[in-house]
């Protein structure tokens, strides 16, 4: 296990706070935009999973996986959360050989709620990230690279819902290149409530960066409620030009810590 992951999985142990009775659970997962809400005062919570990447219109062809893409998310005030995150274990597998592998950087982050849907004014919150060169290999940028996102969400009746991100970076290019790219990511996510228990969504989302091709994909998947603490989802993506990756498939888990009785 990287380290960076024992320190979050022991953040998490000591955090350990019940949570508010009767609220819903609120995952950043899945998909690619993230939800304007933020955690209640005192809760604790945890998403991870895995993603699974084909790039076949690059030389040479590329499959990644990533595991476990864990995030910690604490709430400290009615209006603002933290959260600490890292990809983990990062895998290539190229075609022809020079396979490589490493760890991520950490992330920390914070978000604060601005205000909440009014008729048709929405749910908006702002968020602040900075990526920390913890990593190894292939998979750490060497460099502090800060994030700014604008997250916004409209709820549409009972079952409908469409949320957003306006996401702007600033990426080091290593240690040998003192460069930044700055880079531009919207998503758009429609999602649907089937029942208590089930959810889906479909989602636009893209990348638009000063120094590489602009990246444009499509995504979609589920989301199975099995208790008030504890969800699962499966999604899968395919890219819409050849820049983006061919395709990837995700699953994964966001599970608030039980509440003490």
């Amino acid at each position: 296990m990287a380290p960076h992951t024992s320190i979050l999985l022991s953040v998490l142990c000591l955090c350990s706070v019940p949570a508010a009775l009767g609220d819903p659970l609120q995952p950043d997962r899945p998909g690619q935009a993230n939800p304007p809400t933020v955690l209640a005062p005192g809760v604790v919570q945890i998403e991870g999973g895995f993603t699974f990447q084909r790039e076949t219109d690059e030389d040479p062809d590329t499959d990644t996986l990533t595991v476990p893409e864990i995030e910690l998310r604490l709430g400290v005030h009615d209006r603002l959360e933290l959260q600490a995150s890292a990809d983990g274990f990062v895998r290539e597998w190229r075609d022809g050989g020079g396979n490589r592998s490493g760890g991520s950087d950490l992330g920390l982050a914070a978000r604060a709620l601005l205000w909440r849907q009014s008729a048709w004014r929405p749910a908006t919150a702002l968020g602040f990230s900075l990526s920390i060169p913890t990593g190894s290999g292939f998979a750490t940028s060497d460099g502090v690279d800060p994030e700014f996102a604008v997250l916004y969400a409209w709820d549409i009746g009972q079952r409908w819902n469409l949320n957003g991100n306006f996401d702007f970076a600033s990426e080091s290019q290593g240690n040998d290149d003192s460069s930044r790219n700055f880079v531009f990511s919207p998503s758009l996510a429609l999602g649907l409530t089937i029942n208590d228990r089930v959810g889906a969504f479909i989602e636009y989302y893209g990348a638009i960066d000063d120094d590489a091709p602009d990246q444009h994909s499509v995504d979609g998947g589920f989301s199975f409620l099995a208790n008030d603490d504890l969800q699962f989802d499966l999604s899968a993506g395919a890219g819409l030009n050849d820049a983006a990756p061919d395709f990837f498939l995700s699953a994964g888990v966001a599970w608030r810590l039980p509440r003490r009785r």
